[in-house]
């Protein structure tokens, strides 16, 4: 071949190697950038969807709520969100409701909250006492974990945990935080967010059991609060305000001659109305002639505080409204309706009030409705109404025997705020 010749075939496949190798880097960078640009694409619409749920958020408080700013302005309110919409493009959507739980919780309103839309859930119940945190309620897989207490989540010990959810729940009141972080805590995803878990879907606990052996478990959520079972301690169904699911039901304790009326729920039973229920009550007490009623609110929510007016009534004008004679058992449940029933108690009888302060204040904001976040679906509850019930009162529903019951007596079926009120 001549040496013309062969450099025309050099160049030749020199062009071709060039055309071949132009190709595949357009079809490298196509391949790159097409998922970038999905990936980036993807970004913007979860950030546009993050900050139209933060407005919306942010317009409910203001135009729907009857006052939001008794605890916060208005304007550090609004800095607090926009600051909320600046990291929008760098966050997800579990961080996102944290954040949200965060600046609600300044409103300081207990009917004035956010419920997130985390279909999957622990399947599992606490209880917070005053010495631990304690799982009160599993599915049947977990049974083995029922009465333990939780020591670490992820390798975080629980008083880690504990300042971190006190960051999403209002601070006037310590006693809403144990009735409120219960509910929190079962969400996974929420975890997440608030940096608690790494793995929503796979979760570390270290416990500690009621003999006092150190157990390590693996908490997988179930995919809806629907699907679980709950089997409680067998320790609750040995205590009477446990033993009948009811809204309201009543005992009658034969040696020590005590009525004991349970009131659950500020709405009538499907069963009986609270009306035919009161006369059949005070009908057992003229035939018994206790020497001693109970009313037990603290399993009591609220509701409608109408409800129980027909046995303020008959209770105020009956023997049995005297000291040592007639009592009212309270704790962190109380709220709502059932603290307005609480304050109505107090006025108008001389029923002694024993157990742990009120989780709802005396004077408050209620009668709430509900708005959904259109993307993340979150529902936001806010107060239309204020309740003036007790002059310039602030704060929780303070009983006249302050009593706490430990874990150590949950073990021994031993209700200690009962138990006073029946020795006495």
């Amino acid at each position: 071949m001549k040496f013309g010749a062969k450099n025309r075939h050099l160049r030749k496949a020199r062009n071709r190697y060039k055309q071949f190798m132009k190709i595949n880097f357009i079809a490298i960078l196509i391949l790159i950038f097409i998922p970038a640009k999905k990936i980036f694409s993807q970004k913007n619409a979860l950030t546009e969807k993050l900050v139209i749920d933060a407005n919306c958020y942010r317009n409910i408080i203001i135009k729907k709520h009857k006052n939001a700013f008794t605890k916060i302005s208005e304007g550090n309110f609004n800095l607090k969100i926009d600051s909320l919409i600046r990291i929008c493009d760098s966050i997800d959507e579990n961080i996102f409701i944290a954040e949200l739980l965060k600046i609600n919780s300044f409103i300081e309103d207990e009917h004035t909250y956010i419920i997130p839309s985390f279909e999957k859930k622990f399947p599992l119940k606490f209880q917070l006492f005053d010495d631990g945190l304690v799982i009160i309620a599993t599915d049947s897989i977990n049974r083995n974990l029922l009465l333990c207490k939780v020591l670490t989540i992820d390798d975080n010990p629980w008083q880690k945990v504990d300042s971190i959810l006190h960051l999403i729940i209002k601070r006037d009141n310590p006693a809403y935080y144990k009735s409120a972080m219960v509910h929190y805590i079962t969400y996974p995803d929420l975890l997440n967010g608030l940096g608690i878990v790494n793995n929503p879907e796979e979760i570390k606990f270290k416990l500690v059991s009621p003999s006092g052996d150190s157990i390590f478990a693996t908490i997988r959520p179930a995919q809806a609060e629907q699907s679980i079972e709950y089997l409680y301690a067998a320790q609750y169904s040995n205590l009477e305000m446990y033993k009948i699911n009811r809204n309201y039901y009543y005992l009658y304790d034969s040696i020590n001659r005590i009525i004991y009326f349970n009131y659950r729920s500020c709405q009538n039973d499907k069963e009986q109305s609270f009306k035919s229920f009161n006369k059949q009550l005070f009908r057992k007490i003229d035939e018994l002639q206790p020497n001693k009623i109970i009313v037990d609110l603290r399993l009591n929510y609220g509701g409608n505080s109408r409800v129980l007016i027909p046995f303020i009534r008959k209770i105020k004008r009956h023997p049995l409204n005297k000291k040592n004679h007639f009592y009212v058992l309270i704790g962190p449940n109380v709220a709502s309706s059932a603290m307005l029933n609480c304050i109505q108690l107090k006025k108008k009888t001389n029923a002694i009030f024993v157990g742990e302060e009120s989780g709802g204040n005396i004077n408050h904001f209620g009668e709430q409705k509900f708005s959904q976040l259109p993307n993340t679906k979150a529902t936001v509850s806010y107060s239309t109404k204020y309740f003036n019930t007790w002059g310039n009162y602030s704060g929780p529903f303070v009983p006249d025997v302050e009593i706490t019951n430990t874990y150590i007596e949950l073990l021994r079926s031993y209700d200690k705020t009962l138990e006073y009120t029946k020795q006495k």
